[in-house]
């Protein structure tokens, strides 16, 4: 026993006494050789796996830039209006887009978009939309046109219906500032509405406006709002993802939290005050969000 002993140590993998059959013999080697046929198959497999593991890899990531791509690169330069946002999805594809178009004639668009769950067929609905916004804004100003809340709204609607899109659909805010009048106009589909820090009055507040999701019915009808803002306010646009974000007990951030944090920051620059919040709310998360969040800030320059 301690030469069969040793033989397994030193890799042996089988034996057979003596003395022994022709027929066992033939057995055990059929065996064996069925064994590595086994081995190698599964080591081809595995290698097979392992290049479409990493393909798919890399093409999520091409995806990821590809969404990154639309995000803005360089902000509206204005006199009279200034803008950040911040934007951080909880897994490398997000189903969040946002955007700041200049319109012309001191016109401008923020806007952000949130599709329902994650993954590769929220991200490509996310793009989907950005492009069409993009093209159908480009077309308007073309013809001289504004592109108007309510009727883009109308339009995602019926472009991208729910049931020719997986039974995936969004939610939507879009406004229009006219900086010579300082009147906001906007559209929010199943968003939460633009909270607006009012500097003279020292006040946060969400203007909530009830609409259906982009994509649910066909025969959704949606009517723009407006606001009437003052030089020094503020107005955030942002996803539900959020203060909607728990921590450990439950416990959600809240809107009221996001109205809070965004009003003490009030004296600090707008770019500061839109990276504070989103920093507070992953904090509050534990350090990681668990669903995307896009926030679109603009302050009316005194």
């Amino acid at each position: 026993m301690g030469v069969i002993k040793k033989g397994f140590e030193l890799g042996a993998v089988d034996y057979i006494a003596k003395p022994f059959q022709a027929e066992e013999v033939v057995a055990r080697v059929n065996t064996h050789l069925k064994l590595r046929q086994l081995e190698d198959s599964l080591s081809k497999r595995n290698a097979e796996l392992e290049e479409k593991n990493s393909q798919i890899e890399r093409d999520m990531q091409t995806a990821a830039e590809v969404q990154r791509g639309l995000l803005p690169l360089e902000l509206p330069q204005s006199d009279k209006v200034v803008f950040a946002w911040r934007y951080q999805p909880c897994d490398a594809l997000a189903g969040d887009a946002l955007q700041v178009m200049d319109l012309g004639q001191g016109l401008y668009a923020p806007w952000i978009m949130d599709a329902c769950g994650h993954g590769v067929s929220s991200a490509l609905l996310a793009v989907s939309v950005a492009n069409h916004i993009a093209q159908q804004a480009a077309e308007e100003r073309g013809r001289n046109l504004l592109l108007e809340p309510a009727r883009l709204a109308a339009s995602l609607n019926q472009r991208f219906p729910m049931k020719a899109f997986g039974g995936l659909y969004f939610t939507l805010l879009y406004g229009v500032y006219d900086s010579h009048s300082h009147r906001f106009q906007y559209i929010s589909a199943g968003n939460p509405g633009p909270l607006v820090i009012h500097a003279r009055q020292g006040e946060a507040r969400f203007y909530d406006v009830p609409a259906i999701a982009a994509g649910m019915f066909a025969d959704s009808e949606y009517a723009s709002s407006s606001l009437q803002l003052e030089p020094g306010d503020r107005v955030y646009l942002h996803s539900d993802g959020l203060h909607e974000e728990r921590n450990e007990q439950g416990e959600e951030f809240s809107r009221q939290r996001l109205c809070d944090l965004l009003l003490d920051n009030l004296q600090k620059p707008l770019e500061d005050s839109v990276n504070k919040a989103v920093d507070v709310a992953t904090q509050w998360g534990g350090g990681r969000l668990r669903d995307d969040a896009a926030l679109v800030a603009m302050e009316i320059k005194a």
